[in-house]
């Protein structure tokens, strides 16, 4: 069972990748004013903490930036 739930997450997370793979291959190599809609497609949430933002992404990585 555990390994079936783990393998289903696995599935899951490549069909997300390979969705903003299409997606991103779809844009334009260089962004020169902010979209909402790449921005509501690429992130998932934002944290803001003391000296930092973390940026995580739907695709599950996450992005640590100095504030």
């Amino acid at each position: 069972q555990s390994i079936l739930a783990e393998a289903a997450e696995r599935n899951d997370l490549q069909e997300r990748m390979n969705d903003m793979i299409s997606f991103l291959d779809e844009m334009p190599t260089m962004f020169t004013e902010y979209s909402d809609v790449i921005t509501r497609r690429l992130v998932e949430k934002i944290t803001i903490y003391d000296e930092k933002i973390v940026v995580e992404l739907k695709s599950g990585l996450q992005i640590e930036v100095e504030a």
